[in-house]
């Protein structure tokens, strides 16, 4: 992480939204913007709880700058798993993520389609 101290510096360190779904269960999303060197926790559900619950279900939404528009919501640790390729340095508990273009972002959603769910 040493290395890398400048970047995780000037990263933009993800902040959580919270939702309810249809049945009106908590669930928590990250961004992931295109061309944004981006930290996100490995584990958001051991950090977060709503009424004393932990939350449970995640979500990582990708959104195009160019496009401007939200390309998907998907599942965030099927996400989290294809983006591998894409994480500068890691610690224990968060990734640090390289700023990934259009195309990258258009790459990783079909990765996330053609091996999740």
């Amino acid at each position: 992480m040493q290395d890398n101290k400048l970047l995780w510096d000037s990263a933009h360190d993800a902040v959580p939204s919270f939702y309810a779904d249809e049945d009106g269960r908590p669930f928590g999303s990250y961004s992931l913007t295109e061309d944004t060197v981006t930290i996100l926790p490995k584990a958001p559900q051991k950090l977060f709880a709503i009424k004393g619950s932990p939350v449970t279900e995640w979500k990582l939404g990708l959104v195009s700058i160019t496009g401007q528009k939200v390309l998907a919501l998907a599942d965030y640790f099927i996400a989290l798993d294809r983006l591998a390729p894409e994480i500068i340095d890691e610690d224990e508990r968060f990734v640090l993520i390289k700023g990934l273009s259009h195309d990258q972002l258009t790459a990783l959603l079909q990765r996330i389609e053609s091996k999740g769910s």
